[in-house]
């Protein structure tokens, strides 16, 4: 890049094909800002269509550049072809936004003027306060990814909001695996423990809003060989098989574990999450609440708020879309606490309480956290109640505020499409806390989640809320129909009707509902 900086002439242009990594290392920003001043074309692109014979998954960016000057140039992301930038610059504007993939879960290959993002000055002090230290100058900032440019609108609202890092947290890595297993401090080995103290653990353990998604099977065969918690079919005390156990005795293990304020870091009811991001799958950020007692690896990270209710509204705000928008089109892979610090966080909101008891009522699975929900639970939680007309509205379903200031097996959402309703509702909660309208939250959704939007096509849910394995709802939606004995798997019988979901209609129904109960 520099050579041919030097090498062009006072009215040159140069074009390169080459990696993006300069935009987004933290360590690069001499060579971003002398980008950014030579910068008028910027097309990043996937290599998915294997144009080069390069692995599928590689990005790369082909970028055009002129004599020095104020930042100002035309940037188009997530391409998968030179001709769909090419007739981008020349389209009318007409028509729906492309995204990532199209309804038919092919590659998005549309022109489309709502492609091509103007960047200036203005733009990159957005993605500087979005992602950058405070006082990074904007011709230093960290080049964020939106696909269109309603996807940039959303990510001008986020860099309003209040952050994280604005308020006090304590946070950790847990466990190195290798070093910490060196040390002799636990070792590899399938078990279940008789109480959390001696848990151990691992990434996926937990996901969004749930933090038993997944347990281990014994055969330790490969890094995915887990197997599906069934929520309705767990005990109040349930606790999760593991891949390392404890081989010190436990004051001694202990006591090596991070301490916070004197105390081991595993003492805390706490926020947890995947460090690892990959914005090409469902979500890209995978956060839970852990009660105390279980300690995690270091691809686990953990962190514990000013206060518990922060946390768990935290934990609620990670759940969302929006939030989960904005870590897609940072391009991180590394959700440590320096990413993380800039997620909005917003304090004392009248819908509060609201994605307080979703949240609450998606994490608190099991027993150990009784003492979190009877600490933060409102009596008038009861007069709360589920969005009408969205979801799967199944027979014999209870009220969202059915519930006591006492933790019960009933207190957490045990069934699938309970659970998916309260996320739903959560990016619409989160949305309207952060601006971000109706028609913006549904073309996040539908430009950025492609697998996301697979997944839900492709659900289906019985008549008692429960969501059908993939396998039978592939063969139920080929067919039209299944043999009685067809439809019970692995002990879980699944009645019928079943029926499909559709997400962009139940969160702008979601989006409307919360909205007048601000107004």
């Amino acid at each position: 890049m520099e050579h041919t900086w030097r090498a062009m002439a006072r009215d040159g242009i140069v074009g390169l094909i080459h990696p993006e990594s300069h935009f987004t290392e933290l360590r690069a920003k001499t060579l971003r800002r002398e980008t950014y001043r030579r910068l008028r074309r910027h097309f990043h692109f996937r290599n998915a269509l294997m144009l080069f014979d390069i692995a599928h998954r590689q990005i790369y960016g082909v970028h055009v550049y002129g004599t020095p000057r104020a930042p100002r140039f035309l940037s188009g992301s997530e391409l998968l072809h030179p001709d769909i930038a090419a007739r981008s610059l020349q389209h009318d504007g007409s028509g729906t936004a492309p995204g990532i993939k199209d309804d038919d879960d092919k590659w998005d290959l549309r022109p489309h003027a709502e492609r091509i993002i103007g960047v200036t000055e203005s733009q990159l002090s957005t993605w500087a306060a979005l992602v950058d230290e405070p006082g990074t100058p904007p011709a230093e900032a960290r080049m964020l990814y939106p696909v269109n440019r309603a996807s940039a609108a959303v990510l001008d609202k986020i860099a309003t909001a209040p952050r994280l890092g604005g308020i006090g947290f304590e946070w950790t890595f847990g466990w190195n695996e290798t070093t910490d297993r060196e040390r002799g401090l636990f070792e590899s080995g399938s078990g279940v423990s008789d109480r959390w103290e001696d848990v151990i653990l691992q990434g996926p353990h937990l996901t969004v809003g749930t933090p038993l998604v997944k347990q281990p099977n014994p055969t330790m065969r490969s890094k995915g060989d887990y197997s599906p918690v069934d929520f309705d079919a767990i005990g109040e005390d349930f606790i999760p098989r593991t891949n390392y156990q404890i081989a010190k005795p436990y004051d001694e293990y202990i006591a090596a574990y991070p301490k916070w304020h004197g105390e081991p870091s595993s003492t805390f009811f706490r926020l947890a999450w995947r460090r690892m991001a990959d914005s090409a799958t469902v979500r890209t950020v995978h956060p839970a609440i852990i009660p105390p007692g279980p300690c995690h690896m270091h691809l686990v990270l953990s962190a514990r708020l000013e206060t518990i209710r922060d946390t768990v509204a935290a934990s609620g705000f990670w759940a969302s879309i929006p939030v989960d928008f904005f870590a897609k089109v940072a391009g991180v892979s590394d959700l440590t606490q320096n990413v993380i610090r800039r997620f909005p966080h917003i304090r004392q909101h009248s819908l509060e309480p609201q994605l307080l008891l979703r949240a609450l009522r998606l994490n608190c699975l099991i027993r150990p956290y009784a003492p979190l929900w009877e600490e933060l639970y409102e009596i008038e939680w009861q007069q709360d109640s589920w969005v009408p007309h969205i979801g799967v509205d199944y027979d014999g379903r209870d009220p969202l505020g059915a519930v006591g200031p006492k933790w019960e097996w009933a207190t957490p959402l045990r069934r699938a499409a309970d659970r998916r309703q309260a996320l739903v509702e959560i990016d619409a909660i989160v949305a309207i806390m952060l601006g971000i309208t109706a028609d913006e939250l549904t073309t996040i959704y539908r430009t950025q989640f492609p697998v996301l939007q697979k997944y839900e096509r492709d659900a289906l849910y019985d008549a008692t809320g429960r969501q059908l394995p993939g396998k039978l709802a592939s063969e139920y939606r080929k067919k039209g129909s299944l043999k009685p004995s067809d439809l019970t798997v692995d002990g879980v019988t699944y009645v019928e009707p079943f029926v499909g979901v559709d997400r962009e209609r139940d969160m702008e129904l979601a989006h409307k509902h919360f909205s007048d109960l601000v107004d």
